[in-house]
């Protein structure tokens, strides 16, 4: 009488996996100094530190050629997002995962949020 899990469980594991897969083969290695995604630290910026920011997120990789926040690809259902700290490391996360992932939304980098316009 217990649940049983049908096979839909395994294949939504499974293209997790895959997709994790593409994902790092997209950011390539990370210890690499010429890397966009360069991160050998990771910060805790957490309430109670001497030295909390609140400004700033609570964990945060660190890229110490630049002293700022390390590039990043978010993913979230389908949609994939690109962060960096500057404009210019937008553009060189868009342009270093566009060939790979197939990323057609190209819309400017901004600090606000907003409605996404496609490229067909």
């Amino acid at each position: 009488m217990g649940a049983l899990n049908d096979g839909s469980m395994a294949l939504s594991l499974l293209f997790y996996q895959r997709f994790q897969l593409a994902l790092e083969m997209v950011l390539g290695d990370r210890r690499d100094p010429c890397n966009v995604f360069h991160w050998p630290e990771v910060v805790l910026n957490l309430p109670g530190q001497e030295s909390y920011n609140p400004s700033m997120p609570r964990v945060w990789k660190l890229n110490p050629i630049t002293g700022r926040m390390s590039a990043s690809v978010l993913s979230y259902v389908d949609d994939l997002r690109t962060l960096g700290s500057y404009e210019t490391q937008c553009w060189a996360v868009c342009a270093q995962s566009q060939g790979k992932m197939g990323v057609r939304k190209d819309n400017p980098p901004t600090a606000t949020g907003g409605p996404k316009r496609l490229r067909w």
